[in-house]
């Protein structure tokens, strides 16, 4: 009920999906297709990215966002993200926007911020990193 939301039995739909079914029904996305690399082409084409990760569900693609932010957070404050616990020097701090407030963790080593943002009154899935970030306190904790 979640995620499909499509109608029933309409005759344009129907005609698609036995086309669709008659060639390819459903293929991993550890494959590629012609189908999909079109698809990324116009999708790198009419946006900022340059190049498409594609996901099987809106879980996981939250996940990926989620692990994506953080990654990027931690390039522009210059941890490494290979290890987990090293700290980058003190010159390497980032200045996160127009402000001049630098983030560090418990011990005072810098940090890039931990917090991302996502909308009230939706759903972003069950896993643990997407429960994280839902609107419903009882569900964060």
């Amino acid at each position: 009920i979640a995620v499909n939301a499509l109608g029933h039995a309409d005759e344009e739909w129907l005609r698609t999906v036995q086309e669709q079914a008659a060639t390819l029904t459903h293929v991993s996305n550890l494959y590629h297709t012609v189908p999909q690399a079109e698809l990324a082409r116009v999708l790198v084409e009419s946006s900022f990215g340059d190049r498409v990760f594609y996901c099987n569900s809106g879980t996981e693609a939250n996940e990926a966002a989620i692990k994506f932010a953080r990654k990027c957070a931690r390039k522009k404050a210059g941890v490494d993200d290979q290890a987990e616990f090293n700290h980058p020097p003190k010159q390497s701090w980032w200045n996160w926007g127009s402000s001049n407030e630098t983030y560090t963790d418990a011990n005072g080593h810098p940090a890039p911020p931990t917090e991302i943002v996502a909308f009230s009154d939706g759903f972003h899935g069950r896993t643990m990193g997407a429960l994280a970030l839902t609107w419903k306190k009882q569900y964060r904790t």
